[in-house]
């Protein structure tokens, strides 16, 4: 589906490669990307990707909010916090189930959430 997408946007022929869950993707330096399916966290194909060398987990966007700043992680909660909760409430909330069993995948891989490093606790309080 994703592809079709992407094949669509840009009108011209490019390199791709068909992933599932648990397929691996050696990137050179010690990263390897591993695939896991999350379906239905706004989209039907969503897929993490978590780079085993660095243990972050890329989660699309499951688990964002429409906010930018300065900084790369979760510095200041207060700040974010409340548009996490529409992000949620809005994209994520009516897939609940699904929420519940991505961050059951997430938890067999280990890692952190690349938006969420230090307030992941926002996160499970708002979906579990």
């Amino acid at each position: 589906m994703a592809l079709q997408f992407l094949e669509d946007m840009v009108h011209q022929p490019f390199k791709q490669r068909i992933v599932k869950n648990g397929n691996r993707l050696d990137l050179g330096n010690g990263h390897e990307l591993e695939f896991v399916s999350a379906p239905n966290l706004h989209w039907l194909d969503t897929m993490f990707s978590y780079d085993h060398k660095t243990q972050i987990l890329y989660t699309c966007d499951a688990f964002g909010l429409h906010y930018c700043d300065e900084h790369t992680f979760d510095e200041d909660l207060g700040a974010i916090e409340a548009d996490f909760r529409y992000y949620y409430d809005c994209l994520m909330a009516p897939n609940a189930r699904s929420v519940l069993s991505a961050m059951k995948r997430m938890g067999e891989l280990g890692g952190n959430n690349h938006y969420w490093y230090w307030s992941w606790s926002l996160v499970t309080a708002q979906c579990c």
